[in-house]
């Protein structure tokens, strides 16, 4: 599917735009609504700013079909019904919000504070007080078990588990005679590794170079595995000719990469707990509001989410 904008907390362009009219203007006509949220109009001028803010921009990825736009549209024109159930319930409770949060959050500086529209002040505090309600709703929560962490990432090892890579060098020797000697001349400290590359006159040979693990032929892995940074394999025929292999660094550390697993499975697992929080209290929201969608006088055709 096409992708659209980032859809949680994005009232700030429609409340800007749509915070008016001055005292003293002409009363304009009811604008068109939508929907309606206990007796609170949805207008169409907020939904088509919405729209505006979250669909892609003319030369991005774009739907394929009227169809597919039509159900973007429709999730949009959900998550603005959800976006207007969570701000009333947050003015419901009188979510606090104070004026050094809303400063920090437009990211002003001391003497920019007296030049901030009120709309966009109001919009500013609209949008943190959503935000710190959705928070109040995971406080309290136990921390997830080492167990669960652990179980989850086992599921998950097989593709989340980067690809292995090691950084070594090459030492190439004609006949597999030479090559064992090299290599035990190396072993027994008679030579190093960079004086026997300069003996056998193949230098570019030597550069160091990163590889998957897994594209090394099974000879070669085999002669690596184990070894330690700066020691040296056995002769290993490939291609026609005798290597001698110089490991350099293992560039995924086992301990490390367990360690990120470990982090990537815990993250993955709050993240989903607070996934069902935010749709357990939407569920609720919506059962107790009363919601009236105006399908018919959307600007597309409306597409009904489809039953999980």
């Amino acid at each position: 599917m096409p992708k659209i904008a980032a859809v949680p907390l994005a009232l700030s362009a429609i409340f800007v735009q749509l915070a008016g009219c001055s005292q003293g203007e002409t009363p304009r006509p009811t604008p068109p609504s939508v929907a309606a949220i206990d007796g609170e109009p949805v207008t169409l001028a907020e939904l088509e700013l919405y729209l505006d803010a979250h669909l892609l921009t003319e030369g991005e990825l774009q739907p394929t079909s009227a169809a597919q736009a039509d159900q973007i549209k429709s999730r949009l024109f959900d998550a603005l019904i959800e976006e207007r159930l969570l701000l009333a319930e947050a003015e419901r409770e009188e979510v606090p919000v104070t004026d050094l949060e809303i400063e920090a959050s437009l990211d002003l500086q001391e003497s920019e504070d007296a030049a901030v529209p009120d709309a966009l002040w109001k919009e500013a505090r609209r949008r943190l007080m959503i935000q710190k309600l959705q928070e109040q709703t995971t406080l309290g929560q136990p921390p997830i078990s080492d167990e669960d962490v652990t179980a989850y990432l086992e599921q998950n090892r097989e593709r989340w588990t980067p690809a292995r890579r090691v950084r070594m060098r090459s030492l190439r020797s004609s006949t597999a005679e030479d090559a064992e000697r090299i290599y035990q001349n190396i072993r027994r400290r008679r030579t190093t590794f960079d004086e026997a590359v300069v003996a056998q006159g193949n230098p570019d040979l030597a550069v160091p170079v990163e590889l998957n693990w897994e594209s090394l032929s099974e000879e070669i892995r085999t002669a690596l595995d184990g070894l330690k940074p700066g020691q040296v394999s056995r002769p290993v025929a490939h291609s026609g000719a005798h290597f001698l292999f110089q490991l350099e660094a293992w560039l995924n550390e086992p301990h490390a990469i367990e360690v990120e697993l470990l982090a990537q499975a815990r993250q993955a697992l709050e993240d989903r707990r607070r996934q069902r929080i935010y749709e357990g209290l939407i569920e609720q929201l919506r059962e107790t509001a009363d919601i009236e969608l105006k399908l018919r006088d959307l600007p597309f055709d409306y597409v009904p989410r489809e039953p999980e």
